[in-house]
């Protein structure tokens, strides 16, 4: 990704990325319609004007519905080009596309950040959940979704890789969860029942 940085080519990457991931989503839903994708973009895409036409193009592609597609922004991205985003995240809405924020609680204005730009969902930073069998870090996390849900944006907590963290994971109000202890990667996509 450094290389494709310097050559200015990170939005030819998210593209190309955007476009495939949703055409392998586009057959997963002609067995499970309800499959919705999560894509993770560099802030090249965050800054790209034409970004909701190609988002509307692909969510039509795949079948229309609001939810279908949720595009996601690092935090640190979101914090550098707060006025921007903020355009770019309320015309990606007005196309059905879903917005998330990677990292969340990278930043101590991270509950501002979203209160502005209005997500749809975040997804913690992996040192929240690091430590997260401490009392401290517990109740730090769990104030973090609390505020987060209050200004009703969704929490992902990933990184759950066993199952104490699992077990606190349950406690601490995400609405979803996501690590290599429900399943690991996989190069073909699964979809439970």
């Amino acid at each position: 990704m450094a290389v494709a940085k310097k050559h200015q080519l990170l939005e030819k990457i998210d593209r190309w990325v955007l476009i495939n991931a949703c055409k392998k989503i586009n057959d997963v839903r002609k067995v499970n319609p309800e499959a919705k994708l999560l894509v993770q973009l560099t802030n090249a895409s965050l800054v790209d004007k034409k970004l909701p036409i190609v988002a509307s193009q692909l969510i039509k592609a795949v079948g229309g519905t609001a939810g279908v597609l949720t595009l996601q922004f690092n935090e640190i991205d979101i914090s550098d080009h707060l006025t921007v985003a903020k355009s770019q995240f309320s015309a990606l809405n007005d196309v059905n596309c879903q917005i998330g924020v990677n990292n969340f609680g990278s930043s101590a204005k991270s509950i501002e950040i979203a209160n502005f730009v209005q997500p749809d969902m975040v997804r913690l930073a992996r040192s929240y959940i690091q430590d997260i069998g401490s009392a401290e870090n517990l109740e730090t996390v769990k104030s973090l979704i609390t505020r987060t849900n209050d200004i009703k944006v969704d929490v992902l907590m990933p990184y759950i890789e066993d199952a104490a963290t699992m077990s606190v994971a349950w406690s601490v109000g995400a609405r979803y969860l996501q690590g290599y202890y429900l399943e690991e990667p996989s190069s073909t996509i699964k979809v439970a029942s």
